[in-house]
């Protein structure tokens, strides 16, 4: 079992209950930002995020989303918003992350896969979590 689920289960309270927001649970998809502040503010919450090596996860959303998107409308939106479509060469990567760059750095929407991950955890607006779960360990 590796570490970090070690630790879940050591910290699991007598009742055995948890009181936590998952996005493992519904697709990634998260509560939101109101109902999660108020989860996140109780006592009895134990707050955890998995976070990822910014530079691997940008590595993996250009992979995975630039060069194959899945669908359409992943392939729509790095049209319209991102310059695409993208081929596979560093000087094609060097354009993808500087359109990224320059949507974060302008205030302009940045898709989820592309975007810092503090956008989407609250830490903006001062949440903090009490474990923060490296997804390069989980399996260690």
């Amino acid at each position: 079992m590796c570490r970090w689920k070690s630790l879940l289960f050591k910290a699991k309270s007598a009742s055995g209950q948890w009181d936590l927001i998952s996005d493992q649970q519904t697709a990634f998809w998260l509560p939101p930002l109101d109902e999660q502040k108020d989860r996140l503010t109780k006592p009895n919450t134990l707050r955890m995020v998995w976070v990822r090596n910014p530079f691997t996860r940008l590595l993996a959303a250009w992979m995975d989303k630039a060069l194959h998107p899945a669908d359409d409308s992943i392939a729509a939106e790095l049209a319209a918003n991102y310059d695409g479509p993208y081929h596979d060469s560093p000087a094609e990567f060097a354009r993808f992350v500087k359109k990224v760059v320059s949507r974060h750095e302008s205030g302009l929407h940045v898709d989820q896969h592309f975007a810092p991950q503090t956008s989407q955890c609250g830490m903006q607006f001062g949440f903090y979590y009490d474990l923060y779960l490296k997804v390069e360990l989980e399996n260690t």
